[in-house]
């Protein structure tokens, strides 16, 4: 930890505790007493996993882990399978993979979960500032969010347009042609018709995020009281970096599989990243920080018992809520 960090966490931890318990409840009842009114949240691949949608890096049923094994001789996507989403490979290489792996992120068979219903329902109450996440399936959307109340870090595919050109192509037109796949009308035959690589509103690495992100970000995080935060492993920046962005006295939970975010390495686990003014859980300088561990769609049906927002929530999923919290894990974009 750099002495910039660490003067700042002992900033921090001279605050009073924010919260009575440094859990869902604590959480709660901080929302009941009406001290949390500008609620910000951040979503990554997690929180779409119930909806059928593939994470990203789940060793055998994430998208990374089905790209290997689709393309075993293909050098580069077998050892960096997110080249699949590199614009130089998709540009450069073969443009096929992400054209096949789009198939199945675009189907329209995908709803909301539990999870994206009750991000809208945080705005019903009045609470919500803004949803940041890294997903592009559009969810948060579907479930009647309106595009105002959202930020697609990582955009989506709610339009097309020529890489090189610029030109917009109807997105309608673009998910037809890739729905055919290979065979005729497919993406080869619409690259044809436009003379150009076709490719959607998707960032791809090597591609600015959209400004709408960097113009509200300062806003939004100098305003937010309560920090949301779900399934992700904040191992992509800048997304991540917005952890870090919101006020000192600002309460964060993370709801996840497992700890992510860390403002310092994690000794049992090397792969956890050391985020700059990053979560402190389980430290005696922690003033703010909660995680809970476990389930997306189960963790905010019991966040939403706590609130006496159960009845709210099931008519926004059109489902009973669960009899008990499910043990079941997350998976991490």
């Amino acid at each position: 930890m750099g002495q910039v960090e660490s003067a700042i966490q002992d900033l921090e931890s001279d605050l009073p505790p924010q919260l009575e318990t440094f859990d869902l409840k604590g959480v709660a009842e901080k929302i009941k007493a009406g001290d949390c009114k500008r609620i910000l949240v951040m979503t990554g691949a997690g929180v779409s996993v119930s909806a059928g949608i593939p994470d990203f890096r789940s060793p055998q049923s994430g998208l990374f882990a089905k790209i290997r094994a689709r393309y075993p001789d293909d050098e580069m996507l077998s050892r960096r399978p997110e080249c699949v989403f590199d614009l130089a490979y998709f540009q450069d290489v073969n443009e096929a993979p992400f054209y096949e792996v789009s198939q199945e992120i675009m189907s329209e068979g995908y709803k909301p979960t539990p999870t994206h219903h009750f991000i809208k329902l945080l705005d019903d109450k009045g609470l919500l500032v803004r949803c940041y996440t890294q997903n592009i399936d559009s969810l948060e959307t579907a479930a009647g969010l309106s595009s105002e109340k959202v930020i697609a870090a990582h955009g989506n595919f709610d339009g097309a347009r020529c890489l090189k050109a610029g030109k917009e192509v109807p997105i309608a037109e673009f998910k037809e042609a890739v729905r055919k796949g290979d065979a005729e009308g497919g993406w080869r035959d619409l690259n044809k018709k436009y003379g150009d690589l076709v490719k959607p509103d998707v960032v791809f690495y090597g591609e600015a995020l959209p400004r709408r992100f960097f113009s509200s970000l300062g806003k939004d995080t100098a305003e937010a009281d309560l920090l949301i935060v779900m399934g992700t492993a904040l191992k992509v920046g800048p997304f991540n970096r917005l952890v870090g962005q919101v006020p000192f006295n600002c309460v964060r939970l993370l709801v996840n599989r497992d700890p992510a975010g860390l403002a310092r390495p994690d000794n049992t686990d090397d792969d956890t990243m050391s985020l700059p003014q990053g979560f402190v859980f389980n430290d005696d300088k922690n003033v703010r920080d909660v995680f809970h561990q476990g389930d997306c769609d189960a963790g905010v049906w019991e966040l939403a018992r706590l609130l006496d927002w159960v009845g709210d929530l099931e008519r926004l999923t059109g489902q009973k809520a669960p009899a008990k919290q499910s043990a079941e894990k997350p998976v991490m974009e």
